[in-house]
């Protein structure tokens, strides 16, 4: 030191010569007050004093660049191990505080009438920025990573504890004993103290000091926090914060009040976007599980109204949906149970059902491309063994449908609120504000017509299906079902009920009849009929087929003993609806099934001949082959019958798995046609009335796209607007497999 700062300035005339001769040994540094003066006195008297600073912050300079700036980046980047490296640098700090302090003292001087002495500082600050390598954000990192983890051992006072176990863990290994790691936080805590005295440490230390904040929070809270959803876990992760992290800097900062307060408000905010970045990633789960998951709702409730992410769980959320959810391998039921989940977490985390209207949209719409969706709502109304809709359903509150804007209507006009486009606007839409989930769930298709048609084919299903005429259950849901959709809706169904008590008397009149006559024996006297006011049931399915003569005589006696009792009325027997109890009597086994009656039927010939062939039964049963082999199928799944050749049937007579056989044969009557039609045959038959239009277009038009030949359709009849492209385009292939229509470049036409 002594040799730089005795270097001589550029040559100087004789006068300022003599007086840089008297200030030189000043220029040695450090100076008392008296020395400190004596040299501003000659600086003054020599009239030099800007070329004395100039030469001597360039003396600084070069002292700095040589002695002390390499050595001190040479601290933090040469060594691997945190403890040789923070007593390094703890030296070099040492070394430069000392220098910077010499300095400091003659700069004083100078700088009396002359300037700030804060220049050394940023003279300091600008070398070492001129040399810092490109790997120092790491390096620091190290240091102030490997002190957390210690502070937060020794906090915890586990001397053994492993670095897995802590908020950073990068690697399973050891953790030095208490007494080391009491030693690197004492070396480490005067290095931070050196670095505030040389005004570095914000450009050292704070980015590496950021960055360890955050990746802490980050593991800390996956750590805590992932897929635990029972319980609400915001307050520990802010009563961490203030004892492990904030402590932790306040001893960084030597006990700053500004910096702390600064660095809570900060980290608080680094929380609070982690953990809620960790439940919207984890939201669809948390529905999944709703309302057990109550309490992490509650938590992103309070994370997004301080980090605005609501856009973020918009997107997230519906890409989860639309990838977990909306596909064709996951069933209706379970698509609508999630989307009733939904709309009641989205409604806890955000009231104004913004967030609700945009994430459920997605769902709403993929509900109604799918055709069995009305039959599961239906169904979860009735089933009381589903606590969501059925709960609802006896409440008896009316629907709450969403009104077509019109405006020309002033009551609409006058109650017409803007759609809430902003999910930051606190603005309710009508669609919104109910809270009722089955008005929602009828706001898929905005009509009551499609679910009660669909009521009443499964009531007819569940009326057909109970061999008794008991009906008390459905006539409660009736009641139940006239609150919500109104009574006008559901007179077909009350005259559906009346029929099946009309039923049951006319039944027991038959029988009291045949008990005169010594016939209500055998199979008569266990036979009963549903006898049903055709306009007023849904469509039948037609099947074309002829019982066993045993079961046609029954229902022949019973139609001539009915119309004796009704005589204005005439019985039309449906050969394929109704209910069969068989017991099956085999060499090793007895098979009781309730089957329809043409599987009734087929066992019945069985039993008048052991074998048959698949074209012999369908002629005498007068079915189709296709049909009869899915007939004999349940009985083949069921190990009754066995196919012994090309379609060649037998009785089995063999020992089976009957747990098997009895689980497949379930299976497979799932697979039979019922006595009802399905959705998809009724939309089938609702487009054939369209058949005879299109006919007449093709005919007179000649080759049509199919948007040419849907919107003549709809301009000519009405009805034709309730139906989509898709509909028509399905309808219009299936014309085309029967060969009455073909299509070329996309255009149909006539064959």
């Amino acid at each position: 030191e002594t040799e730089v700062f005795s270097q001589r300035p550029p040559p100087l005339s004789l006068a300022m010569a003599e007086h840089f001769e008297r200030m030189l040994p000043l220029l040695q540094g450090p100076l008392d007050t008296r020395q400190q003066e004596e040299l501003h006195s000659q600086v003054e008297q020599s009239g030099m004093a800007p070329l004395v600073i100039a030469w001597f912050e360039d003396i600084f300079v070069k002292e700095l660049r040589e002695k002390h700036v390499s050595a001190f980046w040479s601290s933090l980047t040469q060594t691997a191990d945190s403890s040789t490296m923070i007593n390094s640098l703890h030296s070099c700090l040492a070394d430069l505080a000392q220098c910077l302090q010499k300095a400091d003292t003659v700069y004083a001087a100078f700088c009396q009438s002359n300037g700030d002495g804060a220049k050394l500082h940023l003279l300091l600050q600008a070398e070492l920025a001129a040399l810092a390598p490109l790997s120092l954000p790491q390096h620091v990192a190290t240091l102030y990573r490997t002190s957390f983890v210690y502070f937060e051992a020794l906090q915890k006072g586990e001397e053994s504890c492993m670095v897995e176990d802590t908020s950073v863990c990068e690697e399973s290994v050891l953790l030095p004993s208490a007494e080391e790691m009491q030693a690197y936080m004492t070396k480490f805590t005067a290095a931070n103290d050196l670095l505030s005295q040389l005004h570095l440490l914000p450009y050292v230390g704070e980015q590496a000091i950021a960055a360890v904040a955050h990746d802490v929070v980050q593991a800390h809270v996956t750590r805590t926090c992932a897929s635990r959803h029972e319980r609400r876990i915001l307050g520990e992760l802010s009563a961490w914060l203030e004892r492990v992290v904030l402590t932790w800097l306040d001893s960084i900062f030597n006990h700053n009040e500004e910096e702390e307060a600064l660095w809570r408000v900060r980290l608080t905010y680094s929380v609070l976007k982690c953990f809620g970045s960790l439940r919207i990633s984890e939201l669809f789960d948390i529905i999944v599980d709703y309302p057990d998951s109550q309490p992490a709702v509650l938590d992103l409730k309070e994370c997004i109204q301080r980090t605005e992410q609501k856009q973020e769980l918009l997107e997230s959320l519906r890409k989860a949906l639309s990838k977990r959810l909306l596909h064709s391998g996951a069933n209706t039921s379970h698509i609508i149970t999630i989307y009733i989940s939904s709309i009641k977490a989205l409604r806890l985390l955000d009231p104004s059902g913004a967030l609700m209207e945009l994430v459920c949209d997605p769902v709403r719409a993929y509900l109604r491309s799918r055709e069995d969706t009305v039959r599961c709502i239906v169904t979860g109304l009735l089933d009381e063994t589903n606590g969501e809709l059925n709960e609802e359903l006896k409440e008896g509150k009316p629907l709450e449908l969403d009104v077509a804007d019109d405006d020309d209507d002033e009551e609409n006009a006058a109650q017409w609120l803007p759609q809430c486009l902003d999910l930051d606007l606190q603005v309710l839409s009508r669609s919104n504000s109910t809270s009722d989930i089955t008005s929602l769930l009828v706001n898929i298709y905005g009509s009551k017509e499609l679910f009660v048609n669909e009521y009443r084919t499964l009531m007819a299903e569940r009326l057909l299906a109970n061999m008794t005429y008991e009906c008390d259950t459905e006539v409660r849901n009736l009641e139940l079902l006239k609150l919500r959709f109104g009574e006008d809706h559901m007179q077909t169904c009350e005259v559906m009920l009346k029929d099946v008590a009309d039923s049951k008397r006319v039944n027991a009149n038959v029988h009291d009849r045949w008990k005169e006559e010594d016939k209500d024996t055998g199979l008569l006297g266990c036979t009963h009929f549903f006898v049903l006011s055709k306009l007023f049931w849904p469509t039948f399915r037609e099947e074309q087929v002829e019982l066993h003569p045993t079961m046609t005589e029954v229902a022949k006696q019973y139609s001539k003993d009915f119309e004796v009792i009704k005589p204005a009325r005439t019985l039309e027997v449906r050969p394929n609806m109704g209910l069969v109890s068989l017991d099956i009597e085999l060499s090793t086994r007895t098979v009781s099934v309730s089957v329809a009656p043409p599987l009734a039927a087929v066992m019945l010939h069985f039993q008048d001949k052991e074998r048959w062939t698949l074209a012999d039964l369908a002629k005498t049963m007068q079915m189709q082959p296709a049909a009869l082999r899915k007939r004999l199928s349940y009985w083949t799944a069921l190990q009754v019958l066995k196919e012994v050749g090309d379609a060649v049937f037998e009785v089995n007579e063999d020992e089976v798995d009957d747990a098997a056989a009895e689980a497949a044969g379930e299976e497979h009557q799932h697979d039979q046609p019922g006595a009802m039609q399905g959705a998809e045959e009724r939309a089938a038959e609702d487009l054939q009335v369209h058949w005879s239009a299109i006919q007449t277009i093709l005919l007179n038009l000649g080759p049509l796209s199919l948007d040419s030949i849907c919107m003549k359709l709809r301009m000519f009849i009405p009805a034709a607007a309730e139906k989509t492209d898709a509909e028509f385009k399905k309808f219009l292939d299936s014309k085309v497999a029967e060969g009455v229509v073909c299509v070329a470049g996309g255009e149909y036409k006539l064959s």
